[in-house]
């Protein structure tokens, strides 16, 4: 009994340390109209320092009224757009509140890339074709 608590012990402490790295802390990146853009880079399985990265982002209304956002994410290697998501993402955000990750959809997998290439100087992120529109809220509509 006495090794399982302290195995379950070391185990917590190895995982909520993977969790505090400060390299895995959102950067301000794009700030448009009272919304800020945040991102960072993930690996798809957290299990596995080997997996592709995913850029997750993040988006905070500094608003006091709730905006509709779309945009479309654009990879840049060496200074030319090598890759987008192609569709335009639409997410709706609170008034002064903040949506991330993976539950609202904001990540994104450019899997054309290798992993070291996302980390080098040469490649980098932006967000393009961003609307921010004003609505009345942020009521998802049933289909």
């Amino acid at each position: 009994m006495k090794k399982l608590l302290i195995i379950t012990f070391i185990l917590l402490v190895v995982v909520s340390n993977s969790f505090s790295q400060s390299k895995n802390k959102y950067q301000k990146f794009q700030d448009e109209q009272g919304v800020i853009f945040y991102h960072k880079y993930s690996h798809s399985n957290f299990l596995s320092k080997k997996s592709p990265l995913r850029l997750i982002l993040k988006i905070e209304n500094t608003n006091p009224y709730p905006v509709k956002v779309n945009f479309i994410v654009d990879y840049y290697w060496k200074a030319m757009i090598s890759a987008n998501s192609e569709k335009p993402r639409t997410c709706c955000i609170k008034a002064n509140n903040t949506i991330k990750g993976r539950f609202h959809k904001l990540h994104f997998a450019p899997f054309e890339f290798t992993n070291e290439q996302i980390l080098s100087d040469d490649f980098f992120v932006e967000l393009s074709g961003i609307e921010i529109t004003k609505v009345d809220s942020c009521v998802k509509s049933k289909k």
